[in-house]
């Protein structure tokens, strides 16, 4: 990992399909010069070798608990690389399912040594309208209304999530709020820091 004068940490991103995650994550990655990690990426690159995973995508179905351990393990592979030039890095991802998500948290604990949690929340109406407007403006984007409903009732409560973000207002405030707890964290500062 880089030297830091700060707290090493990543700053996880989790929330239902819609919530919002990816954009909030962006938005902070951007306005704090932290570098961030989509899953999904992740999850495209490791579906190329499983013959079902368009179908998965296509219907809505969640993808499989053996799936998602080797996409996780793909993606603490890039975490670990970020982490050697990076002290503090955000990933997003549902982590809807506590079994798989405590696993992937406890390694990335042992490599940064600390693993913040922001769970974003929001109305299944808001989610709803995001995923219908996404649907009309972004090709092939892996989650749409029907993995929507398939996760929601699969999904664990996040029960230690160290900031709840409700995201049914403006992007912004949701952005603002983030941003203003990563200060009182110190991560800010040892980000803004170190990731130049």
């Amino acid at each position: 990992m880089a030297e830091t004068n700060g707290p090493a940490c990543l700053i996880a991103f989790a929330g239902g399909i819609g919530s919002g995650k990816s954009t909030i994550a962006e938005a902070v990655s951007n306005r704090l010069s932290i570098p961030v990690h989509s899953i999904d990426d992740d999850k495209r690159s490791v579906g190329q070798s499983h013959p079902d995973f368009q179908q998965w995508v296509s219907q809505g179905i969640p993808f499989p608990d053996d799936f998602r351990r080797q996409v996780y393990d793909r993606s603490l592979g890039r975490l670990g690389e970020l982490a050697e030039q990076h002290p503090v890095v955000i990933v997003e991802e549902t982590f809807h399912r506590a079994k798989l998500r405590e696993p992937f948290f406890e390694s990335a604990r042992q490599m940064f040594g600390r693993v913040c949690l922001i769970e974003i929340v929001v109305d299944s109406g808001v989610s709803i309208a995001h995923l219908e407007k996404r649907a009309q403006t972004e090709a092939g984007h892996l989650a749409g209304r029907a993995m929507f409903e398939s996760f929601a009732a699969v999904a664990d409560p996040i029960v230690d999530a160290d900031l709840v973000v409700e995201n049914n207002r403006d992007l912004e405030s949701a952005v603002l709020e983030v941003c203003s707890f990563l200060a009182v964290e110190g991560l800010t500062s040892a980000a803004e820091r170190l990731n130049r």
